[in-house]
């Protein structure tokens, strides 16, 4: 078994140092690492001068040219949504929808009483029958009929639910000492 596990760990060795040189010796990485640094060419001159631009543009790639105008653009545009989505931006975002539908709630609920009113005068026609006792009666009777609906569903049930029920704990203690219990 453990001759087994060294030619494992032999194997993955000399697969990683093929891959380290493989890449090492890839043209693409290889070009990317002898270029020289271009951290220093990009940085922008301290006194920021129309001729010191147009020399450091000069003596820029177009890549490099666009590269630094893109820094340049980023750090002086307005900050992101996402920076402003961070977890605190989120909390007060969903406690201001909070506190919003809140105020809501409570403006319904100072206008209820008027609510109230202005249906009771709308179903109560002064020219015909009033249709207030009817809504009434209705909404009595959904009332009656669903808590009859509730009971039957119960008694229609009672048997299987009485076999979902734990059994009765007994006295746990055995028969010489039941008196010890109570």
């Amino acid at each position: 078994m453990h001759a087994v596990g060294r030619m494992c760990r032999a194997v993955a060795v000399v697969l990683l140092a093929v891959a380290v040189v493989g890449l090492g010796a890839s043209p693409a990485f290889a070009q990317s690492k002898s270029g020289k640094p271009k951290a220093a060419a990009t940085a922008l001159p301290e006194p920021l001068t129309h001729d010191s631009i147009r020399e450091l543009v000069s003596r820029l790639s177009d890549e490099d040219v666009r590269k630094l105008l893109i820094d340049q653009l980023d750090r002086s545009a307005a900050p992101s949504k996402a920076k402003d989505m961070a977890m605190s931006g989120m909390v007060e975002h969903n406690a201001g929808m909070v506190r919003e539908r809140l105020r809501e709630l409570r403006d319904a609920f100072v206008a209820l009483p008027a609510t109230l009113s202005d249906v009771i005068v709308k179903l109560d026609d002064p020219d015909g029958p009033s249709v207030l006792l009817r809504v009434v009666a209705l909404t009595v009777g959904g009332l009656v009929v669903a808590w009859l609906a509730e009971r039957f569903y119960d008694f229609a049930l009672r048997r299987y639910r009485a076999s979902l029920a734990p059994p009765p704990v007994g006295p746990s203690l055995p028969a010489p000492f039941d008196g010890l219990s109570a």
